[in-house]
């Protein structure tokens, strides 16, 4: 899991997507959220919990504006609960404002200094649990069409091998509008983020162990290291070089942007 604490001055995010549920808190200033056609007003002390692969816009409306977020996968999800194994899980309400989660939220980066995992896993496992009993109705069905599941498969297993829209539409044995339209309308977002978000991710990862920037890029499909910097920080707001420092050389004692929360393995809390 990672913990994510950020600050942005007149920063915005265009249309994106996250391959994890991503939980957040305003901290401070407004955000213009678009999301699902609308646009919402995110206030400081609002929640805004999202599904994997929900594609969305931030966009300040005030001069800055901060955040906290916690962000985890299914297999994270289903390591601590195996309750939820077998099942697609998803969060049924965007915007909530919920006193005990955004508070809970908030506090998260507090303990993770690396000194305090123990009670860091339990507020983070809390949290998540509070979540899904109250916001989400713990699971909800889920059907993707065998020829869009072919496509997402694909994309999952070699997001870093470029693929044009008419291959794909032959793995799906559609045409390539019919495929585009209904990839958007069961995920949220097109081929290409939904790709895009999983390099993204799978650099993140490369860069946390220790990685360099040029290696990840290679490895993650992007043109060069140019390239790669530039949708990192268009995506995430953060330089590859940057997160790279924060992640993989974090002094405990030093405040840093971005923190890492990793389950061990042995069996899952209670």
């Amino acid at each position: 899991m990672e913990i994510v604490e950020g600050v942005y001055p007149a920063f915005r995010f265009p249309r994106h997507a996250h391959p994890h549920f991503t939980f957040s808190v305003l901290t401070a200033g407004e955000q213009c959220f678009e999301h699902r056609g609308g646009t919402t007003l995110v206030r400081s002390g609002d929640a805004v919990l999202l599904n994997p692969d929900e594609a969305h816009a931030n966009a300040p409306a005030s001069q800055s504006w901060s955040h906290v977020s916690l962000c985890f996968s299914e297999a994270n999800l289903t390591d601590f609960a195996p309750e939820f194994r077998g099942q697609k899980i998803a969060i049924g309400s965007t915007f909530i404002c919920d006193g005990a989660v955004s508070q809970r939220l908030a506090y998260l980066p507090r303990f993770a200094d690396g000194t305090r995992e123990f009670e860091l896993q339990e507020l983070a496992l809390q949290l998540i649990d509070t979540v899904f009993r109250k916001h989400s109705g713990m699971a909800r069905p889920f059907s993707v069409p065998v020829s869009i599941d072919k496509v997402r498969e694909r994309l999952l297993d070699a997001p870093e091998i470029n693929v044009s829209l008419l291959e794909l539409s032959c793995i799906a044995g559609i045409s390539p509008t019919a495929l585009l339209r209904s990839f958007t309308r069961t995920f949220g977002c097109t081929p290409h983020t939904f790709q895009t978000a999983r390099r993204i991710d799978r650099s993140k990862q490369l860069l946390r162990t220790g990685f360099e920037i040029a290696d990840a890029a290679a490895m993650t499909g992007f043109v060069d290291q140019s390239h790669f910097t530039h949708t990192f920080k268009k995506w995430l707001g953060i330089t590859p070089a940057r997160y790279r420092i924060q992640t993989s050389h974090a002094n405990p004692h030093q405040t840093t942007s971005r923190r890492s929360l990793r389950a061990r393995a042995g069996p899952p809390f209670r």
